[in-house]
């Protein structure tokens, strides 16, 4: 199987543990029965009331979901059920517009709310905001018709843990129906961005268009991690096949791939025995450069040792190794990019205390960012007593 843009681009891993959630079958006779947190926990179709209809229904949106389905492809499904179960006098029936546009909205509803709680989801991950703990509101500029308040959010910069984001997190369906908004994570607000939520908005406040609540973040980190734990070892090394082929169609993907054979000796290790914790293995000591620039910065790094942890190392890669990076516009760490990282270090872009600038037992951590071959390599490194180690790090395409 190859990874083509349109399916990475559909479906993550936390999109369909959101999706998951949905068990409970709720009988509607309206679009606004449903309220608040019952759309993170129920799934329902306007007038739609039998069980077993709407079980048939969940399971084509379900396909959409977790195979990353066309709306041509749902359209059969929902034709087929609404025939079989002999459902009639639903919205939109009667006309090819009518029916394109009732299709149209039941399949992107559902895909858009999975998406928007798996992305939340993802953007609380604490890697992630450890280093980018800002959110931007992104118009998707693609509406004909736009909402004015959505084209005035856009570039809107706030904390992640705004009250705003609770009830306005985009996509923001419901009450919006069609909207494509999105969020990225960033460090800190641009220059003359907007850094407060917009006056009023309490008013128009939905619990069931913002972020899901804390159990059902919980459980999709839960549903993705046990996924994760029970990937068994071929089908590991046929997903790195997968994201190796697609880099391959990406430009420059052939360059890339050169540069992450004959990965490090650790990494292979921590990979091939995840519980028999490899020791900490020295990779050369800290240039004389890179110490001169965290000194500044009042963290003391001469003389230390470059140094690959287990448990970080397997981390790293089962956050930012797989084919999810490509849905944040970023690219799959390899084990060679740890060596790439300690060989870059006395010709780093940018370094600077990192957010939060200590571990929880007040180890100091730095944070860096690097230009390799046309791509910009981003970590967070924990300065020990002795050693230097990779507590997480990206990749994105300069």
């Amino acid at each position: 199987m190859r990874v083509t843009i349109g399916t990475a681009r559909q479906v993550f891993e936390e999109q369909i543990a959101a999706f998951a959630q949905r068990l409970n079958l709720v009988g509607t006779r309206r679009f606004d029965d449903i309220r608040a947190q019952e759309h993170f926990r129920g799934f329902a179709v306007a007038g739609a009331m039998k069980a077993d209809l709407l079980a048939d229904l969940r399971e084509a949106v379900g396909k959409a979901v977790v195979d990353g389905g066309t709306i041509q492809e749902f359209r059969r499904d929902f034709f087929d059920i609404v025939e079989r179960h002999g459902w009639r006098g639903w919205t939109g029936e009667g006309t090819r517009l009518g029916e394109a546009w009732r299709t149209r909205v039941i399949y992107r509803a559902n895909t858009s709310k999975s998406y928007s709680a798996g992305r939340y989801a993802q953007l609380k991950d604490p890697d992630i905001l450890a280093v980018r703990p800002y959110w931007t509101w992104v118009h998707s500029g693609l509406a004909k018709d736009p909402r004015p308040e959505h084209l005035e959010w856009h570039g809107m910069t706030l904390r992640h843990d705004d009250p705003f984001w609770q009830t306005h997190f985009p996509p923001r369906i419901p009450p919006d129906y069609g909207c494509g908004c999105r969020v990225v994570a960033v460090r800190t607000p641009d220059d003359g961005a907007r850094t407060s939520a917009p006056e009023g908005w309490e008013a128009d406040a939905d619990p069931g268009a913002g972020a899901p609540p804390q159990d059902v973040v919980a459980d999709i980190r839960n549903f993705v991690e046990e996924k994760q734990r029970k990937l068994p070892p071929e089908l590991a090394r046929a997903y790195g096949a997968m994201v190796e082929q697609y880099l391959i169609d990406l430009p420059g993907g052939v360059e890339i791939l050169r540069q992450t054979r004959g990965a490090e000796a650790f990494v292979m290790a921590a990979l091939a025995s995840r519980d028999a914790k490899q020791p900490a293995r020295s990779l050369g000591i800290v240039p004389e450069a890179f110490a001169e620039r965290t000194e500044r910065l009042g963290v003391q790094t001469a003389g230390k040792s470059l140094a690959l942890d287990h448990d970080y190392t397997l981390h790293i890669l089962d956050r930012h190794g797989t084919a999810r990076e490509l849905l944040r516009g970023q690219i799959p760490v390899t084990a060679q990019d740890f060596v790439a990282l300690f060989e870059g270090l006395d010709n780093v872009v940018d370094v600077r205390p990192a957010v939060p600038a200590r571990s929880r037992n007040g180890t100091p951590r730095v944070f860096v960012v690097m230009e390799v071959d046309g791509v910009q390599m981003e970590a967070v490194l924990e300065v020990r007593r002795r050693t230097i180690v990779p507590f997480t790090m990206w990749k994105r395409r300069t």
